[in-house]
This record gives C-alpha cells, sequence and structure tokens, in this order.
C-alpha cells in the first residue's frame, strides 16, 4: 500500500503514535511486532510528514528493542529494517543518528547474521546498514558490531542473486568512509569478490555503480606518496596539476560531480536508498555535513521532551519527546584508532589486490557499457581519478591505456558535453591518466578531449560550482601539455591561452585556481612560440604581476 491520501489522513489522526506506543507496550508479542513494524514502514515509506510523526513519537528508539526482542522472526526483521532505511533516507532529520545511538547498527547486522540464507532479508538488512553508514559516527560503530564480517558472508552466499548483491555492496561502499572498515573489508577478501561481482551483472546499472564507488574507495588513500604529499592531504586530499602531487587543496570528490564535499568527510560517494517499492539506487550530493554528522554525542534521559542529539557540526536537533524507558544503553562500543600511515599502507595493499583481479579493465568495460548513465559516468570516472594518481599507480595508468580507457572517457565527456559535474570528473581523471605517461596523453588528444577541456573550462565559468570545475579543467591542461608539442598546439588553437587567462582574472581572489591556471598556462606555452605571442597580446603580463603581487 503507497497510497499518499490515506497515509496523510492516518497520521493526520495519531496512528503513528499509537502503533509505536503498542509496541514498546508489548515489545514481547511476536504479532504485534510483526505488524506494527509493517503498520510503521507503510506509514513512514516516502511520506516526510508521518516520518517526523513516528520520530516524535520514539520509532528511532523502539524499533532496535523490536529487532533484538525477535531474532529469529523473519517478518519482524523485514519490516523493521524498512523503517529504518525509510526514516534514515535524509541524513539531515537526526534520525539516522538517533536509530544508531539506540543501538540500530547492532541490531540490524545481527539480523543479518541471523537470516543470513534469506535473500529477502538480508536485501532489507544491507539496505538499512547502507542507510545508517551514510552518518559517520553509525559506520564507526558497524565495524566493531561485525558489519564487514557478515555482508561479506551474505554475499559469497547470494553473489549470484543481483537484486541483493548489489545491495550489499553498497552497504560496504558507505561503510568505507571509515578507514578500519575499509581495510577489514580488504582482508576479508572484498576486493576479489566485488571485482567478480562487476563482471558478473556487467550490465546491471545499481550493480555496476556500486562495484565502481566500492574500487574506489578500497584504495582511495593510495596517493599520499609522500611525507609532504600526506601533510596537504590531511586537509583535503590536495590534487595539483602538472607532475606534482601536492600544492591544490581542491577537494578530488569534486571528480564524482559530488560537490564541496571532503574526501575525508565521510559523505563523497556513499549511496543514498531512496525508498519506495524497489528501493532504487542513486547517487547522493549530500554536502560532508550531511554524511560526516556524528551521532556520538546524544543525551537521552527519559521523559517528554528530554531527548536532545547532537549531530556534530549541524549542532543539535529540535528536542524530540520520548518516552521514559524506552532507551536502553548499547554495551560494548569501542571506537579503534589507527595511524594515518597504517591506513596508507592498507589502501597500498587493496589496490595489489585489485590490480591482480585486473580492475582497470573492468572500470572501462562497465564505463563502456553505461556511457549514457550519467551517474554511473560520475562513480566510474571518480575512481579512475584515484586509481591512477601519484607515482605507485603507474602500472594502472599503463593498463588503462592498454584498455581503452582514454577512449571511454572521451566519448563519455563528449556525449555529456553540457553536464558540468561529468566535464569536472572526467578532467580530474584525465589529469590523473596523463601524470608521467606521454602515451595517455597524446592518445587523448587523438580523441579531441583538448577542445572539449577548454570548452569546460569556459562554458561554466559562472556557474555555482565554477572554481571547482576550473580547477579541474586547468589541472587536465596542465597535464596534457607537459612535455607534448603536439598538445600545445592543439591547447592553443582551442584558446586555451585566452581562456585560462581570462579564468585568472575573473577568479582572482581564489588561490588555488590561479596556482593551477598558472600551471596550466607554463605548460601551454612553454616551448610554443605561437602560444607565447598569444598571452602577450592578451594582457598576461598586468594579470600575471597582479596574481604576483597579491600572492
Amino acid at each position: 500500500m503507497n497510497n499518499g491520501a490515506y497515509k496523510s489522513k492516518l497520521g493526520a489522526l495519531g496512528v503513528c503514535g499509537c502503533v509505536v506506543e503498542a509496541m514498546h507496550m508489548f515489545p514481547y508479542s511476536a504479532q504485534v511486532a510483526k505488524w506494527g513494524c509493517r503498520a510503521v514502514a507503510v506509514l513512514a515509506e516516502s511520506h516526510e510528514a508521518n516520518i517526523a510523526r513516528l520520530g516524535v513519537a520514539g520509532a528511532c528508539e523502539s524499533i532496535p528493542v523490536i529487532l533484538q526482542a525477535h531474532p529469529t522472526n523473519e517478518y519482524v526483521a523485514s519490516a523493521g529494517c524498512d523503517v529504518i532505511s525509510f526514516m534514515s533516507e535524509v541524513c539531515t532529520n537526526g534520525f539516522a543518528a538517533r536509530f544508531g545511538q539506540a543501538g540500530g547498527c547492532e541490531a540490524v547486522v545481527s539480523v543479518l547474521r541471523t537470516h543470513a540464507t534469506n535473500a529477502h532479508v538480508v536485501t532489507r538488512a544491507s539496505i538499512a546498514i547502507a542507510s545508517l553508514s551514510r552518518v559517520k559516527g553509525n559506520a564507526t560503530w558497524m565495524g566493531p558490531a561485525g558489519a564487514c564480517d557478515a555482508l561479506m558472508n551474505v554475499l559469497s552466499q547470494h553473489q549470484q542473486d543481483v537484486n541483493v548483491s548489489k545491495f550489499v555492496i553498497s552497504a560496504m561502499g558507505n561503510l568505507c568512509i571509515i578507514d578500519n572498515n575499509r581495510e577489514r573489508l580488504g582482508a576479508l577478501g572484498a576486493c576479489e569478490v566485488v571485482v567478480s561481482s562487476a563482471r558478473l551483472h556487467m550490465y546491471d546499472l545499481d550493480t555496476a555503480k556500486a562495484t565502481a564507488l566500492c574500487m574506489g574507495k578500497f584504495c582511495e588513500h593510495i596517493y599520499r606518496t609522500t611525507e609532504a604529499d600526506e601533510s596537504v592531504a590531511q586537509n583535503n586530499h590536495a590534487s595539483g596539476g602538472g607532475n606534482s602531487n601536492n600544492a591544490s587543496t581542491t577537494n578530488m570528490n569534486v571528480a564524482a560531480g559530488i560537490d564541496n564535499t571532503a574526501m575525508d568527510g565521510g559523505s563523497d560517494g556513499t549511496f543514498e536508498l531512496m525508498s519506495g517499492k524497489h528501493h532504487a539506487l542513486s547517487f547522493s550530493n549530500l554536502s560532508s555535513d550531511d554524511a560526516s554528522s556524528s551521532n556520538t554525542s546524544v543525551t537521552l534521559s527519559g521523559g517528554v521532551n528530554s531527548a536532545s542529539v547532537d549531530t556534530g557540526r549541524r549542532g543539535s536537533l529540535t528536542p524530540t519527546p520520548t518516552l521514559e524507558g524506552r532507551i536502553s544503553p548499547v554495551p560494548g562500543r569501542v571506537t579503534l584508532s589507527v595511524p594515518a600511515t597504517l591506513h596508507v599502507n592498507a589502501g597500498r595493499r587493496n589496490r595489489a589486490r585489485l590490480y591482480e583481479c585486473d580492475y582497470c579493465t573492468v572500470l572501462v568495460e562497465l564505463l563502456s557499457h553505461h556511457i549514457t548513465n550519467a551517474d554511473a559516468v560520475r562513480i566510474i570516472s571518480r575512481t579512475i581519478s584515484i586509481i591512477a594518481f601519484g607515482d605507485v599507480c603507474s602500472a594502472e595508468r599503463d593498463v588503462l591505456h592498454t584498455v581503452g580507457a582514454c577512449k571511454a572517457l572521451a566519448k563519455a565527456m563528449q556525449y555529456h558535453e553540457g553536464d558540468e559535474s561529468i566535464g569536472r570528473g572526467v578532467c580530474w581523471a584525465i589529469k590523473a591518466l596523463c601524470y608521467h605517461h606521454p602515451r595517455n596523453r597524446e592518445q587523448l588528444r587523438q580523441y579531441g578531449v583538448c577542445a572539449t577541456i577548454l570548452l569546460v573550462l569556459r562554458a561554466f565559468r559562472y556557474s555555482k560550482n565554477a572554481t571547482d570545475t576550473v580547477q579541474g579543467a586547468a589541472a587536465a591542461i596542465a597535464n596534457l601539455c607537459q612535455d607534448n608539442v603536439l598538445c600545445k598546439q592543439a591547447m592553443g588553437q582551442a584558446g586555451a591561452c585566452e581562456g585560462l587567462l581570462e579564468i585568472m582574472e575573473l577568479h582572482h581572489r581564489n588561490i588555488e585556481v590561479a596556482y593551477l591556471c598558472s600551471k596550466a598556462l607554463f605548460h601551454v606555452v612553454d616551448g610554443n612560440q605561437e602560444n607565447n605571442l598569444k598571452i602577450s597580446f592578451s594582457g598576461a603580463a598586468d594579470i600575471l604581476y597582479t596574481m604576483c603581487v597579491r600572492y
């Protein structure tokens, strides 16, 4: 049942509170738990007003208790996980944080273990884990609760079922916002299983997005190759142009088309599992504040209007009335602290595992099969920008060159010519592919990316995310033109000299844009007399002098 009018009427009559109160009064009745969870799930599905009413009634605290009270009841498990998924769909409402504080993480993982052979329950539990894990505090608690081991167990049993595996893999991807979870999944063999799932379900769009996301998340730290790089990367995983791994604090997540999201913030590339009958997957455009809001500071003292939830940077939510005695503390919760250098080494080990599985070929095949889907292109281009970046990834760049990554990215960029986020993401991927790789530079030039990159640079210079977009385009231009005479010539003919100077003048207050555009301009004119003449007639001297004085 998904009749919005009936849901609204029932919610207005107070049914939400009545159902939650009934479950609270009879927590050990299997029939009350079964039909109560089903009723709450139906009321909450795609209905924001009812979700708010259920939150006020204390559903976030009741559902985990019900799941733990009926561990073997598959009907309660399925409906209870649906409630968690629907109510945690939007991170900003604070309900995901409340579920986590009330023991929802441990309850859902327990469901996954107990009903590991039931495909339907596994699907619902995986969706709930993915939804909860979009909050960083919940993802942290999922690790000690055993979510990584449980997900690997069910994926090995249901890998042939595309409708199960895609949700399990998306949950893994969301868990990877925590370094410890990423390392644990790699040690359990998740890298190999995810690549094999990508091959097995190559033509399924949701699986393609989930597997590509996981591949990037598994080896996210590998481009920290020197001590200098690590000091810069701790701020925003800096990504500079040319053959340098430092200098710019540009957010690498921009490569995925996710605006204003810090890679360490915990929301880059997490899957948002939308409510609805089929639980369709879509790529989340959350900000770092949304998914990084930690639920580790929660006060629940019982009594009406006594609960306040502090979700970190977003501040405290509006006090929510709860019923006394509804919250029980969650024992045994621990937060693991591992030095950053160990995370980097674990990322490199995951990269080695993925490389042995030939994940570069799989990514290019996925991009070729789903080139018309904007979300898939964003995710895959972001993953390529991660796996091809830095000195330690030269082998990946060689393989990507051999299997046709340059051609696939050029086609994707041209197909989605008017899409700013895709243009930005592919520019970062091109920048990574061209790092110390003359053959990729030449191949990309042959496929006509020079003119397309210039179009991205100039077409979106006034957009809301212009600074991120022009940084990506400038970084791509810098690496393309370095030590490549033909690329310099092609860029000059496409108008790179005038375009870069225009961007520098327009965004002169942004030091990152100034740095990358200056670097790109240097590589465009270096050794090319014609381009040198062009900048001399375009006011380059005055613009560069102003930059020198300012910075």
